[in-house]
C-alpha cells in the first residue's frame, strides 16, 4: 500500500511540477510581450514627435532656405512611417492570436477529460 502511495504521490508531484512550469512559461511570455508593447508604444510616440517637429520646421523653412523643405519633409515622412510602423506592431502584440493562458488552459482541460475517463 505504502508504495502505491508513494507512486500516486510521485506521480502528482510530477504532475503539478509540469503544470507549474507551463504556467510560469505563460506568465513569463506574457510579461515579454507587455514589455515589447510599451518599447513599441514608445517608439511610435517618439517617431510621431519627431514628425510633428519636423512638420512645424518645414514650415519655417518654407519661408526662405533653398533645400531645406525637401529635407525637412523627408525626415518628417520617415518619421511618419516609424510612427506607422510602430503602431502596427503595437496593435498585433495587444491584440495577440491566442489569449495568455490559452496553452495552460488547454492542458488543464485535458487532464480534467483524462481523469473523467479514467475508471
Amino acid at each position: 500500500m505504502r508504495r502505491y502511495l508513494r507512486a500516486f504521490l510521485a506521480d502528482g508531484s510530477e504532475f503539478l511540477a509540469a503544470r507549474v512550469e507551463l504556467f510560469t512559461l505563460d506568465l513569463r511570455e506574457l510579461a515579454a510581450r507587455v514589455i515589447l508593447a510599451a518599447l513599441m508604444a514608445l517608439l511610435t510616440a517618439v517617431c510621431l514627435l519627431v514628425a510633428l517637429g519636423a512638420g512645424i520646421a518645414a514650415l519655417l523653412f518654407a519661408v526662405g532656405v533653398e533645400h531645406g523643405l525637401a529635407v525637412t519633409l523627408a525626415v518628417a515622412a520617415v518619421a511618419l512611417l516609424g510612427a506607422g510602423g510602430g503602431w502596427l506592431a503595437l496593435k498585433r502584440l495587444i491584440d495577440p492570436p491566442e489569449p495568455p493562458f490559452a496553452a495552460t488552459v488547454a492542458e488543464f482541460e485535458r487532464d480534467r477529460d483524462a481523469l473523467r475517463e479514467t475508471p
